[in-house]
């Protein structure tokens, strides 16, 4: 299943649906986008990070945010590291917080989810990517259906 389409968009990064993050920043994010790359300054306490966390957090549109990441370069060395579990925690708060998705998204059981646009979080254009984001949402989805 792909989630670009409009019944599925719900499964992207780039969906607005607020939450909180529980693990922590103890903050309000409007997206998995803003809480995502947040959390590349947030958890290496990158110099200024605070700041270019609030930054993200009042940036408006998701897709503006990897502007912005690009821009202002953070600690890769430690962020790259955690970033698989940190992307799982932050799905798990973004689905457990809103039970609407929550339902939607055990609705997918027994579907395979892939992302068509990055070699790293989905399957690429060439279909050869890892899917990580994919396989972190149908863990997701497993670990929440109780």
């Amino acid at each position: 299943m792909k989630f670009k389409n409009d019944k599925n968009i719900f499964l992207s990064n780039l969906y607005h649906s607020k939450f909180k993050d529980t693990i922590y920043s103890n903050l309000e994010f409007k997206s998995m986008e803003h809480y995502f790359n947040s959390m590349k300054y947030f958890i290496p306490k990158s110099n200024n990070y605070y700041t270019h966390v609030e930054n993200i957090r009042k940036i408006k549109s998701s897709e503006d945010i990897q502007t912005y990441s690009k821009a202002y370069p953070y600690m890769c060395s430690i962020f790259c590291s955690l970033k698989d579990q940190v992307m799982k925690n932050g799905l798990i708060l973004k689905f457990y917080q809103n039970p609407k998705l929550k339902k939607k998204l055990l609705n997918t059981k027994g579907e395979i989810v892939a992302d068509l646009d990055d070699n790293y979080w989905g399957i690429g254009k060439d279909k050869k990517g890892k899917n990580k984001l994919g396989k972190i949402l149908q863990e997701v989805r497993n670990e929440l259906d109780f």
